[in-house]
């Protein structure tokens, strides 16, 4: 079934096909966002954060810095602006363990 709805952000009609889901019985990822509410230097967070896992900063191609965590095997993208998203966790703790890990480094580059 499709329905077509108005949007004058795409500048006309925006189609979808409605999908019901029953009995989802697995987490496949979870993302979340948070602000630690501080601007990081992203160049000496590359250095620091070497420890945790896989670093990649390229600001000519993407402006935040991905870091590829070892454990819990989770992805963050960190930006200047302080904000913050944590992908592929499985379940929720995982979100808050990488979260906790990696926020000491930031604290520590603040100063």
């Amino acid at each position: 079934m499709e329905e077509l709805y108005y949007s004058s952000l795409y500048g006309g009609r925006v189609s979808y096909q409605r999908v019901e889901t029953q009995n989802i019985t697995q987490t496949v990822n979870i993302v979340a966002s948070c602000d630690v509410k501080f601007n990081i230097k992203l160049e000496r967070l590359a250095a620091a954060a070497i420890s945790h896992g896989v670093v990649v900063y390229e600001p000519e191609l993407f402006p935040g810095l991905v870091v590829w965590m070892k454990q819990p095997k989770i992805v963050l993208l960190i930006f200047a602006s302080g904000k913050m998203v944590i992908a592929g966790a499985k379940v929720r703790d995982e979100t808050y363990t990488a979260f906790a890990n990696i926020y000491p480094v930031l604290k520590k580059i603040q100063q």
